[in-house]
């Protein structure tokens, strides 16, 4: 369910692909000093977003190495990931034991030795972040009777999700907690259109199914995509902007458009922004 909000890349200016990749790295190395190196695996892009959404300052950069870049340093941004991190860790527990819950052989074995490997990070993280652990396991508790039951409810599923990644607006304002319930259910319903065929073999739940039957319609599904958009965008324009407001900005309209018209349609539209 992770790891699918990115910029569009090709209208980010070359400084901004560099300052991208710069907070990415320094995710990454945040990661490996408040959870040790194995914990860089779990990097992904959404938790990017997080770090540049509540990035004020401009972020003081050294070059390092890591284990993916023996040779040549890379550029780091330094000070301003370690909230990220911890949410990333939280989520990423929250994920496996979704994955426990849904899979079957394989995949579920899998999820449960990769959360015994990170066990102690997991509780770590649940620890630095109370109240938003205690947030998350309400609404994903919440999510998981939902989809217990069967129920025929995208928007109850969605607004589950969406409620447990609001928390973590932490101390940012009512705005940000607005923008990330809306990314948080654009994220669900994506995920659960593309997730249709795999569900379908497996016998699985899926909210998407549930509501429409097995005729998608996908414009549609679109309109309920677009419209989380414009909502989060909405949001976005009450916030104070941060250190990397132009990136940002691309991530949450051209990015989420691209992303969101490819999933539907087989097809990027790099052109203009808005509902897919």
């Amino acid at each position: 369910m992770f790891g699918t909000v990115r910029p569009f890349q090709p209208e980010l200016k070359h400084r901004e692909t560099a300052q991208y990749k710069a907070v990415y790295c320094g995710l990454c190395h945040t990661l490996s000093a408040r959870y040790g190196a194995l914990s860089r695996l779990l990097c992904n892009y959404d938790f990017v977003l997080l770090a540049m959404l509540y990035w004020r300052e401009p972020c003081q950069t050294v070059k390092r190495r890591c284990v993916r870049h023996p040779f040549q340093k890379q550029h780091v941004c330094q000070g301003g990931a370690d909230y990220a991190a911890d949410a990333l860790m939280l989520f990423t527990d929250w994920s496996l034991r979704d994955r426990i819950r849904d899979e079957k052989g394989v995949r579920r074995l899998t999820a449960r030795l990769i959360r015994r490997l990170y066990r102690k990070a997991f509780q770590r993280a649940a620890e630095r972040l109370p109240a938003e652990a205690a947030v998350c396991e309400r609404k994903l508790t919440e999510l998981w009777a939902l989809e217990e039951d069967k129920d025929a409810s995208l928007e109850a599923n969605a607004a589950a999700f969406g409620g447990a990644l609001a928390s973590l607006a932490g101390d940012n304002g009512r705005a940000a907690g607005s923008l990330l319930e809306h990314l948080g259910r654009w994220i669900y319903t994506i995920d659960a259109f593309e997730d249709l065929e795999r569900d379908r073999k497996s016998g699985a739940y899926n909210a998407v199914a549930a509501r429409y039957g097995t005729e998608i319609p996908r414009d549609e599904v679109g309109a309920i995509l677009g419209r989380e958009q414009d909502a989060l965008l909405n949001a976005l324009d009450l916030m104070p902007e941060g250190a990397f407001a132009g990136i940002v900005r691309n991530i949450l309209t051209l990015g989420l458009h691209s992303r969101g018209h490819s999933a539907l349609y087989g097809e990027e539209t790099p052109e203009k922004p808005g509902s897919p």
